[in-house]
């Protein structure tokens, strides 16, 4: 179901909920299909009297994490606008596919995960998205035809482009 979060981490005043929280919240919002809006308003500390400006370090965090996710969503090239959420498709429930096609996964406390691969023909290219840094890494290639498990390459959430 298509939804927009207009305040998707309502309360958010530096510390509660957690930085972690936030950027686990953003990516899973993401690959259900949602937007993802950042509050840019008074409140949020843009004036020097609202409560959160002491904040601002944890703002700019958050506004940091949300940059990541747009970034790859806007510059890698990954063609979201042809994939639609398949929770059943990966063990974490958290997946954006053009199914046979290309895939997005999320792992949002990292370890293993398995994808259902079955309608890929041949094999997928797999890169790893660290939700914290931005940076991406090359994973090999995973071969269609079946359920596969992947690991993701270090701990933390982690996001996996299969394309």
């Amino acid at each position: 179901k298509p939804c927009l979060c207009s305040e998707p981490v309502p309360e958010f005043d530096g510390e509660k909920p957690s930085l972690d929280e936030v950027r686990r919240s953003l990516w899973e919002i993401t690959l259900a299909g949602a937007g993802w809006v950042n509050q840019n308003d008074p409140s949020f500390g843009w004036d020097p009297r609202a409560a959160i400006a002491a904040q601002a370090a944890a703002r700019d965090r958050a506004y940091g994490y949300a940059g990541h996710c747009a970034r790859f969503f806007n510059q890698s090239g990954v063609r979201f606008w042809e994939m639609s959420p398949q929770p059943n498709l990966a063990s974490t429930g958290i997946c954006l596919a053009n199914p046979g096609v290309a895939y997005i996964v999320y792992l949002p406390h990292g370890g293993a995960v398995t994808v259902d691969l079955t309608a890929v023909p041949g094999t997928l290219a797999a890169e790893w998205i660290n939700p914290r840094t931005g940076a991406s890494s090359h994973g090999g290639t995973v071969q269609g035809g079946a359920k596969r498990e992947l690991r993701a390459p270090g701990e933390g959430d982690w996001a996996l482009w299969l394309k």
